[in-house]
């Protein structure tokens, strides 16, 4: 949970985001996938989710309650929780929920900025690189 005080409820308390070494990045949609940053995501009075693949749901993070978000940018060890949903036809589904919220927001993510998931061996952490699109840049 990301605090007023600045205080974060994490795994680490790392200040310095500087020394997360970031896996390579492949999008094969199981330990690798891309979100595209809608109006939505921006707008921080709408609290987003963030689904994931089906088959990582499934395989990589089956029975999780919670990951940590290992990332070189703001809110680094950050807790989030895995929330499942049952739909009509008995499709299952994983999203991230409480700690998320506060990862997106503290990250001032704008439409068109990119967010780049990545896992590996251990499933209870979920490396998230951001790419700035055109409108980010533009604001500065």
């Amino acid at each position: 949970m990301y605090y007023s005080d600045g205080s974060v409820d994490n795994w680490s308390n790392v200040s310095d985001a500087s020394n997360v070494v970031m896996h390579e990045f492949v999008d094969d949609r199981f330990y690798g996938w891309k979100l595209k940053v809608t109006k939505a995501y921006e707008d921080k009075s709408n609290l987003q989710v963030m689904h994931f693949p089906a088959n990582t749901s499934k395989y990589i993070i089956k029975g999780r309650k919670f990951v940590f978000i290992e990332t070189p940018h703001k809110l680094n060890g950050i807790k989030c929780t895995v929330t499942r949903a049952i739909r009509k036809r008995k499709i299952k589904e994983k999203y991230l929920t409480e700690g998320w919220y506060d990862w997106v927001r503290a990250n001032d993510l704008k439409e068109g900025d990119e967010l780049r998931f990545q896992m590996d061996l251990d499933p209870s952490v979920v490396q998230v690189q951001i790419v700035r699109g055109k409108k980010h840049k533009s604001r500065k």
